[in-house]
């Protein structure tokens, strides 16, 4: 893995976990609110999941 590709993975890491938390700091209720808070976790998921792939750490914290 590149260092330009570490880069990019962190900021994809950065960019999800901040919709995350401002998804929890606005969560009011609203089913607007659990629509966003909704889509911020699965968008959180899946760059998780795509860090843990590109860093060969998901078969380690399978078994």
């Amino acid at each position: 893995m590149t260092m330009s590709e570490r880069e990019a993975l962190a900021e994809e890491l950065r960019r999800v976990e901040v919709a995350l938390q401002r998804a929890y700091a606005t969560m009011d209720g609203s089913a607007e609110s659990r629509t966003r808070m909704a889509r911020a976790k699965a968008e959180y998921r899946t760059a998780e999941a795509a860090a843990l792939h590109a860093l060969g750490a998901e078969d380690a914290l399978m078994r």
